[in-house]
């Protein structure tokens, strides 16, 4: 009975585990544009790549620093002597020397008495057979000093190129911040305008359903012949399969938006669409030449190429450093037993100096390597001044395109209400048997068609509003947004 109970309470809780991960799994997440661009730029594996690829030019900087400071490193080493040399100092055995033999310098070998000559042979004798043992285990350690004091602008160069670097993955990561709130913005008002397209498609299945119901009964009645039924159920079928597609299109971009805004997927989504029905904004505003430059010259991703511009300048004086020599102050502390006769005994050394280099032949190695770096700083500038142009006219593109938004969308508006009252008419013209089945649905699915396009015109114009808007933003704009 116990061991019944037990199970019984294992499968309930088994149960209610999965429960509570289905509907953790469909939890509904409320998203507007403004949501969506806040964790776009919060969230987005993008915004994060971005943001190590910020630290990583960062630690290059660093780096690229340490290379102004002295070097401290130690060495330790160790060596058996498998066969090992013997110092010896003199000839072997000295007995029965003939001094007799040796050159008479007058004033000096004189002035030897017998004494002295006898002394020196005594000594000879000593030290005929006298070795020197060396250690068989040699150790040796020590630590050095290394200070650049020279380098030619080789690290200085260095340092700048990081530096420039930096500064120009900073302004990319701003402008990333500023264009992946426009990337959300489009992914939300698509899966806004892909629900649209599936509320029009539905509303017109029903619409279709019900008159082919009536059809049906007035089939029965004999008041219309089966060709207008079997039209309409064929209208009825092309929009369920229509209606099936755009529902798997829908799941597809939820999948993409949730992703994008770091969101967990299988959440449901429930859009904010008020921007809708909102009131248009107004004109656009006369944009002169002028105050175009004014801040194009400050949009993050001219910054960031103008940045890129001097890290090459400075690579190419780096290469030129080679040309001039180097001088390097060092200094030595260790010890080791090399020069002991006792494995034991170490001996202290050190040291102090300065090393001058400098190549005197390289056959143009340096001098092509700087002449590489200026062709792809000659064409770095030419990108830049492309993309300065490039951003100017795109403002100005930008601009137009604002206002033929606005009109597409008051022409979508009068269309739509022109087809509400066409398929009144139509209606009341079928029922009168004025027209055939084939017009009536003709003008349904006009209406259809209307109605998507009013509700993609107003996207259309708050996407162009918001592209409009974020154009001129420069650094100290992007930072704003963040």
């Amino acid at each position: 009975m116990i061991r019944k109970m037990a199970c019984t309470c294992l499968l309930t809780a088994v149960a209610m585990f999965f429960a509570a991960g289905g509907a953790f799994a469909n939890d509904v997440v409320k998203l507007s544009p403004e949501k969506c661009v806040e964790l776009a730029k919060t969230q987005s594996m993008f915004v994060k790549a971005s943001q190590y690829n910020v630290r990583a030019q960062e630690n290059a900087v660093k780096s690229a620093a340490t290379a102004f400071l002295p070097t401290l490193s130690g060495s330790v080493s160790a060596m058996h002597i498998y066969d090992k040399p013997q110092m010896e100092l003199g000839g072997g055995a000295t007995s029965g020397l003939d001094f007799s033999s040796i050159p008479k310098i007058p004033g000096v070998t004189d002035s030897i008495n017998r004494g002295d000559l006898q002394l020196i042979n005594l000594l000879m004798q000593s030290f005929a057979n006298l070795k020197i043992e060396t250690p068989n285990n040699i150790y040796t350690g020590s630590l050095n000093v290394e200070q650049p004091i020279f380098m030619g602008g080789r690290i200085l160069n260095g340092y700048l190129a990081a530096k420039y670097g930096y500064e120009a993955q900073k302004y990319s990561h701003g402008r990333l911040i500023t264009e992946i709130g426009l990337s959300a913005d489009r992914l939300f008002w698509g899966y806004v305008g892909a629900i649209k397209g599936l509320e029009a498609v539905q509303e017109t299945r029903q619409w279709f359903e019900t008159l082919f119901k009536d059809q049906q009964k007035m089939f029965d009645n004999g008041l219309i012949i089966e060709l207008d039924m079997l039209n309409t159920k064929i209208q009825v079928d092309n929009f369920k399969l229509t209606e099936e597609k755009m529902d798997n299109t829908i799941r597809t971009l939820a999948d993409q938006l949730l992703l994008f805004v770091g969101l967990p997927q299988g959440s449901e989504i429930d859009p904010d669409t008020t921007m809708l029905t909102a009131a248009d904004a107004g004109p656009v505003p006369a944009v002169e030449p002028g105050s175009v430059d004014q801040w194009v010259a400050g949009r993050e991703d001219l910054l960031a190429m103008n940045c890129q511009l001097k890290a090459l300048k400075s690579l190419k004086n780096l290469q030129l450093g080679a040309y001039f020599p180097m001088l390097t102050a060092f200094g030595s502390y260790g010890a080791n037993n090399q020069y002991s006769t006792v494995e034991g005994d170490f001996q202290k050394s050190s040291s102090i100096g300065a090393q001058l280099s400098w190549t005197l032949v390289d056959w143009g190695k340096a001098w092509r390597d700087a002449q590489k770096v200026q062709c792809q700083l000659q064409a770095a500038q030419l990108q830049a001044d492309n993309m300065r142009d490039q951003i100017r006219l795109k403002y100005f593109e930008l601009g137009r395109k604002v206002d033929e938004s606005k009109k597409a969308c008051t022409i979508a508006k009068e269309d739509l209400e022109t087809a509400q009252k066409a398929l009144k008419v139509a209606k009341l013209k079928y029922d009168a048997q004025s027209i055939t089945n084939t017009e009536l649905l003709n003008a349904r699915n006009q209406l259809t068609g209307k109605i998507v396009a009013y509700a993609q015109a107003r996207i259309n114009l708050i996407l162009a509003e918001e592209e409009f808007k974020i154009a001129p933003l420069g650094s100290g704009s992007a930072q704003q947004t963040e």
